[in-house]
């Protein structure tokens, strides 16, 4: 299944000037990623849930001084992947590895 393409990405991020194009940009190759990955249709839990963490880790690198905002912002971009995918897995479990 594809993901929508009608969804913008970290859009929240892309239109606050605090944070750097380069880094949200960094970021959104990482979710890319981690769709493309459920585009081929994986589900196994732990494979799932290692993509999420890399975009946690990818997240938490990018933004060291702005984990609490980014959280909650990426964190409406994961719940729609996870849904969007239909994958039973908790948001915040997807986003441990960027608990504050």
């Amino acid at each position: 299944m594809k993901f929508d393409e009608s969804y913008e990405l970290l859009a929240d991020l892309y239109g606050d000037s605090s944070f750097p194009k380069k880094s949200v940009d960094k970021l959104k190759n990482q979710m890319k990623q981690t769709i493309s990955f459920l585009e081929q249709g994986q589900r196994d839990p732990a494979k799932v849930q290692k993509q999420f963490d890399k975009v946690c880790i990818t997240a938490a690198g990018a933004f060291p001084e702005s984990r609490t905002e980014v959280q909650d912002i990426l964190a409406a971009d994961v719940l729609y992947i996870l849904e969007w995918f239909e994958i039973d897995l908790d948001v915040e479990d997807a986003m441990r590895e960027l608990k504050i």
